[in-house]
């Protein structure tokens, strides 16, 4: 029988978004590092003193964009959604002196996995959804138990011969099988004078050839 390859679509990841809170206590921040993912809030709260965040790039270069606010007395809150990521440094202007600073982390989760099917390049942290390619029909000769997303290399070819004396058809696994198929195709087979024939039925040959009586064929079911 003809076997239809099935393709999966490789979706990329979608995130949860998540907000995180970061607290002013006394001349510091409170946690001072935070590792969040891109789309991530963060929420900066003062809750006592003249304070403010200044992650411009002005003031740190290396930072892939801009945040903050002005400095103001408490309380206040001001929020910040990351959307590139990278590592951000940042300051209490007012403090920084005496160490009033702080870190964020933006993280990228994805598939880091070059060989998998969604392999994100621009992934910085590995989420465990890496779809691994190969042949995913039982049916086929190269049958991948581990693949999760099909690539298009199933393999059903099979090689087999019939004695046109005899009648007798011998069954020959082809080499990336472990089994003989022992099912006769529904060919009709003649020939002419000239010894050339012709076949027909249900199932593509992909070559053909006629030695000692012996019709040869490779075909796929």
């Amino acid at each position: 029988m003809k076997k239809l390859l099935l393709f999966f679509l490789c979706i990329p990841f979608l995130g949860v978004t998540q907000t995180h809170t970061i607290n002013t206590v006394g001349n510091a921040f409170s946690p001072s590092s935070l590792t969040v993912n891109i789309g991530d809030t963060v929420n900066w709260n003062n809750t006592g003193g003249f304070h403010n965040v200044n992650g411009t790039q002005t003031t740190f270069p290396n930072n892939p964009q801009s945040f903050g606010n002005g400095v103001a007395p408490a309380p206040w809150s001001f929020q910040w959604i990351f959307t590139l990521a990278g590592t951000y440094a940042y300051q209490c202007d007012p403090h920084a002196a005496i160490g009033m600073t702080g870190v964020v982390i933006v993280n990228l989760p994805g598939c880091m996995d070059s060989t998998a099917c969604n392999y994100d390049s621009l992934a910085t942290v590995d989420d465990g959804s890496c779809i691994l390619p190969g042949c995913t029909d039982s049916l086929a000769c190269n049958y991948d138990s581990l693949a999760t997303c099909d690539d298009g290399s199933c393999n059903y070819q099979l090689n087999s011969s019939i004695d046109l004396t005899t009648g007798t058809w011998n069954y020959l696994p082809d080499p990336e099988c472990d089994q003989i198929y022992n099912a006769q195709p529904l060919y009709g087979i003649s020939f002419n004078s000239t010894g050339t024939g012709f076949f027909s039925g249900s199932y593509p040959i992909t070559s053909w050839s006629l030695c000692n009586n012996i019709f040869i064929m490779n075909y796929k079911w």
